[in-house]
């Protein structure tokens, strides 16, 4: 719905840049401060990724309660178009009133005409946009996180990490998490923002709403880095597999109109 579309992808991006910061700033933190263990199995690895991860992300909860009362007053929008009356509105002076009201007759013919486009035609198409951050919209959101793997990929290449490595990281985490799994889980949370929209008595409950969608959304875009991640250590095929299967699913998503 193209309806508050520039303050939600405002949102999204004060809130990816944000996010970035954050997870810069707890990746900076000894990981062994994490976990008693620092064996490098994959229990006592996957615990520190999902603390800071955890700690990064936090501050997305904000953007979910702002993008929950977008939805509501989108959600109120469409309910007052539906018994919209032009007669009922209110100008700052009568001429404005008459010139409006004119240019209404002319395009319209009336202004019973005009109510009904309002009621029907236009309120129609406003419901049938229901995405409020198509890719194109998306892609914008990404940029922060994408410009942190890119740091660490100048940081790899500053070492003199192998070619290999470097591509299968570029892959694996700059493309499928950053990108790909980052954008699928932004479309989860607009889902699951418009599904809650709605304000509940207790401020406690309505902020549980936001911490439940925030909660739903860390553990989706965990599941894509930990993928990348893990495949990444095995071997440049497992790597591989992944980057092709996190392809076919954001083309499918692609193709079926979700993204």
């Amino acid at each position: 719905m193209p309806v508050h579309i520039e303050v939600g992808v405002l949102l999204g991006m004060t809130g990816s840049y944000v996010a970035s910061v954050c997870f810069g700033l707890a990746t900076g933190l000894p990981r062994n401060s994490y976990a008693s263990d620092s064996s490098s199995t994959p229990s006592s690895f996957a615990m520190p990724w999902a603390v800071e991860l955890f700690f990064g992300l936090l501050p997305v909860v904000f953007v979910i309660h702002s993008l929950r009362n977008i939805f509501q007053k989108q959600a109120q929008m469409l309910e007052d178009l539906e018994h919209f009356d032009a007669e009922q509105a209110s100008c700052r002076s009568d001429f404005d009133r008459d010139f409006i009201f004119t240019g209404i007759e002319a395009w319209f013919g009336s202004t019973a005409n005009f109510n009904h486009y309002v009621r029907t035609t236009l309120r129609k198409s406003l419901l049938r946009k229901r995405n409020p951050f198509p890719a194109r919209y998306s892609s914008l959101i990404v940029i922060g996180p994408v410009s942190l793997g890119l740091e660490v990929v100048l940081s790899m290449c500053k070492e003199g990490a192998p070619f290999k490595s470097i591509m299968v990281f570029v892959g694996c985490q700059v493309v499928c998490a950053n990108v790909i799994w980052l954008m699928l889980s932004i479309r989860l949370l607009t889902l699951l923002s418009e599904h809650f929209f709605r304000h509940s008595s207790s401020q406690c409950r309505d902020y549980a709403k936001s911490l439940f969608v925030w909660l739903v959304f860390y553990i989706f875009f965990y599941i894509g880095v930990l993928a990348g991640g893990e495949t990444r250590k095995v071997s440049e095929v497992a790597a591989l597999i992944w980057i092709l299967t996190a392809l076919s699913i954001f083309g499918l998503a692609m193709w079926s109109g979700l993204l």
